[in-house]
């Protein structure tokens, strides 16, 4: 387990693929905060930047372990450590701990952009003290959930090409399931009373409407059902 382990990690810190997830993260953190543009009297506070890495933070991770576990069946090297007598739960728990180090390292190169370019923007943290390491613990699993999907797909895959492609999809897929539900829980139950206004030559009068259903809103068990796909999947998890 130890030199898989190593043997992993070596592969790790020479992938492209990898150090490229990483400088982008970082830019993308860096050119949100400095193109910051709120609106007129609207206080930002790095709270409001700091976990918004969360929701696509699942999509870095599919490309990388997709081509990354890929290429262990295209260069034949799953087969030699098999061959040498490693067991099938050592190479995939391996290759697990491997991929999730890196996932949680990826994240780590947008925590530092926030750090070093958020904190001269916009100050410290306002939020309490175990607020923000209660949620980057939790981040911590919602990458580990991600990196377990991608990492039953892509070693289920010999293709090292549809293997990428397949990862791709399946977090866009569960990106939208997550988007979708949270968003049709947030449908108001009602529609708020709006003003009518009446004008005639001379006066004019204002009437408020009653408000009304909306028939959007989800209740019962679809609601309870929402709720749990929302708790369930990853994505749900990094947009809330």
């Amino acid at each position: 387990m130890n030199r898989l382990l190593s043997a992993n990690f070596a592969r790790l810190w020479k992938d492209k693929v990898f150090w490229l997830g990483m400088a982008v993260i970082f830019i993308w953190a860096a050119l949100m905060l400095v193109l910051k543009n709120p609106a007129a009297g609207e206080r930002r506070i790095l709270e409001d930047y700091f976990f918004q890495s969360a929701p696509i933070i699942g999509g870095f991770c599919a490309v990388f372990i997709g081509l990354f576990l890929g290429t262990d069946y295209s260069d034949g090297t799953i087969r030699n450590k098999i061959v040498v007598g490693h067991s099938r739960q050592a190479v995939y728990l391996s290759n697990i701990i491997v991929c999730m180090a890196a996932g949680i390292m990826m994240n780590a190169a947008w925590i530092l952009a926030m750090l070093a370019i958020g904190v001269p923007l916009l100050g410290w943290f306002e939020g309490g003290i175990i607020v923000v390491p209660a949620y980057l613990f939790i981040t911590i699993f919602m990458i580990a959930a991600f990196v377990s999907i991608f990492t039953l797909i892509s070693m289920l895959n010999k293709n090292k090409a549809s293997a990428a492609v397949i990862t791709i999809l399946a977090f866009f897929l569960i990106l939208f399931l997550g988007s979708y539900c949270n968003n049709r829980l947030n449908e108001p139950e009602m529609y708020s009373a709006g003003p009518v206004i009446t004008t005639t030559d001379e006066e004019y009068s204002v009437e408020y409407s009653e408000a009304s259903p909306n028939p959007d809103y989800v209740s019962g068990n679809t609601r309870k059902l929402f709720e749990f796909f929302v708790n369930f999947l990853p994505s749900g998890q990094g947009i809330l």
